[in-house]
């Protein structure tokens, strides 16, 4: 699990400067700074306060394939779509896996 690489990656994506996310969260910019350095590691509460902040659950800044399985479980999801499928099962297992993915 790497939580520094992961916030500054998410935080990239949500197009947030180090300086907003720190106002976000209120502290210093040179916390989040040493959070993605690795200088530095945000405990559970402060996990869970840049979390919020941006966003995102908790298990986006600890699982470092998080969002690898998103994409590809939307991607089955579209291609089932597309494909015209029409088993109600298999849309509600996707939906089921995309919905856990996120808590």
């Amino acid at each position: 699990m790497n939580i520094s690489k992961n916030i500054k990656e998410i935080r990239k994506l949500k197009d947030i400067t180090q300086k907003e996310l720190a106002e976000k969260i209120n502290v210093d910019v040179r916390t989040i700074q040493n959070y993605e350095s690795s200088r530095r590691e945000p405990n559970t509460k402060a996990i869970n306060t840049i979390a919020n902040a941006i966003g995102v659950p908790i298990v986006a800044l600890t699982d470092d394939n998080y969002f690898k399985r998103q994409e590809l479980l939307q991607k089955l999801k579209e291609l089932i779509d597309k494909q015209g499928i029409v088993g109600t099962d298999i849309n509600r297992i996707i939906n089921s896996l995309l919905n856990m993915e996120g808590k």
